[in-house]
This record gives structure tokens, C-alpha cells and sequence, in this order.
């Protein structure tokens, strides 16, 4: 959709049904971090992968188990498959390392399988960051566990509540301008609780905390958080002063 210097490619606002997560400032940046990581190091398999055309994603009830035995926090089959449908729509966050296996975030594997235009996640072996044996999988490695030791993948029910789910932004919005391809993230920020909601949350005292990305040829993408008062170029604030006229508030949706 072509408005004026600005062309604009996809934009979303993510509705998740499981609103009682939120993240601190420092938490946020965290998983920034591990997102562009994860796009520096994206293999060729993903972008073959996307040209065809996968209609979409969803977790078979296996890995809907898996997920709240070995990933946490606990979460309803609803809200893991829109979830997933909404990461599967920004190529920063889920990374097929080959015909089996992905990653999220840089942190959480999985497996799939493709099954009728589908990516079908199958299974979730555990997070990195909690089991670094993993990450042999995410270099075309294959784990190797004595029978017994596949239970040690399994994690406490406290350690399991005390994950945080991968953030998502209220609303996102992909656009080019004459030079750059940009990316719009917009969180829902408490300003007096100092947080950020995960999915949607109906209240009036919300602000929207905005984030770009610029996309370059064959390099990292540069992240910065939005600022009226500064200069940010003719692209970018048109870009905004669209999203002011079409994106309601939280409460303003029913």
C-alpha cells in the first residue's frame, strides 16, 4: 500500500488472550538483544523456506505439552498458537536451522514439519538459556542423552512460571521509504508501574513506547527508540503520523 513518499508492506496489532506478564525496561532490551542477534545469524534455509509461501503456523497438542513441561510459563493451546502466528510474521524471531529443527529467539528450540502449506511445530525441546546443551542443535548437531536423561528436560513447576513468554509488540508495522526498509514495534507501557504488557490489556493509563528498526543490505538492522523532538527523517514520521490515524487504543477496542 502505497501513502505518499512510504510504502507499506504489513502491519498488525497482536491480540493475545494471556495478559498477566509484563517486562521491565531491562528485560525488554534483553530480548532486543537476542532478536538481532538472531537475524545477524539467520541461515539460507529460512529465506528458501519463506519464497514458499507457508500459509501459516500452528503447535500440535504434543508440543502444546511440551511447552508447559519444558518452556514455560504455562499458557492455553489459544494462546500459544496466536502467539506463534505472530512471530511467524516477523523473520527476526524464529529461525529454521534446517528441515527439523528451529529456534526462537535464539533461546527456545523446536521441531516441525511442513504438512499442507503449514509449518507444524511438533515438539519443544527447552530453552538454552536454562539447558546449553541445546545449542549443539541449533549448529546441525543432534542432542545425545542417555535414554534416562531426556526426563532432565523437564523443569520445575516454579522455574516454569517464572519464564517470561517472547515479548510481543501491540502493534507492528513494516514499511520502505526511498532508501531503507523499517520496521515500527509500539509496546503498552505503564508509566507508573514502569512495566510492559504482554498482549492486550483494557486499560485507559497506557502509553505506546515506540521502537525502529532500519534494515540495511547485508548488515545488522539498527534499533533506537522514537523520540518526537528529534530529527528522524521524512520516512519515519510519516510513517508514525499514519499509525496515529489508524491504530485504536487498548481501550478502545471491544
Amino acid at each position: 500500500m502505497k501513502m505518499g513518499t512510504i510504502t507499506i508492506h504489513h502491519w498488525k496489532m497482536n491480540y493475545v488472550p494471556n495478559n498477566d506478564f509484563t517486562y521491565g525496561q531491562e528485560m525488554l532490551k534483553k530480548l532486543v538483544n537476542l532478536r538481532l542477534k538472531g537475524y545477524s545469524q539467520r541461515h539460507r534455509y529460512y529465506h528458501s523456506f519463506c519464497k514458499k509461501k507457508v500459509g501459516g503456523i500452528y503447535l500440535t497438542h504434543h508440543a502444546f505439552y511440551r511447552w508447559n513441561e519444558r518452556i514455560g510459563p504455562i499458557m492455553t493451546l489459544q494462546a500459544l498458537n496466536l502467539m506463534f502466528a505472530s512471530l511467524w510474521e516477523e523473520p527476526d524471531r524464529l529461525i529454521l536451522v534446517d528441515q527439523e529443527i528451529g529456534t526462537l529467539d535464539q533461546d527456545i528450540v523446536f521441531t516441525y514439519e511442513l504438512d499442507r502449506g503449514q509449518l507444524v511445530i511438533t515438539t519443544f525441546y527447552g530453552r538454552m538459556s536454562l539447558y546449553p546443551a541445546l545449542q549443539g542443535m541449533t549448529n546441525g548437531q543432534r542432542l545425545k542423552l542417555p535414554q534416562n536423561d531426556m526426563l532432565d528436560l523437564k523443569i520445575s513447576k516454579q522455574l516454569l512460571q517464572n519464564q517470561l513468554p517472547p515479548q510481543l509488540p501491540y502493534v507492528t508495522l513494516i514499511f520502505s521509504g526511498k532508501r531503507f526498509m523499517y520496521k515500527i514495534e509500539q509496546y503498552l507501557y505503564d508509566p507508573l508501574k514502569q512495566v510492559f504488557y504482554y498482549g492486550y490489556v483494557p486499560e485507559s493509563n497506557l502509553e505506546l513506547k515506540t521502537w525502529i528498526y532500519t534494515y540495511y543490505a547485508s548488515a545488522m538492522p539498527i534499533i533506537r527508540e522514537w523520540e518526537p523532538e528529534r530529527k528522524n527523517g521524512k520516512s519515519i514520521a510519516q510513517a508514525m503520523k499514519w499509525l496515529q490515524t489508524e491504530v485504536k487504543w487498548p481501550y478502545e477496542m471491544s
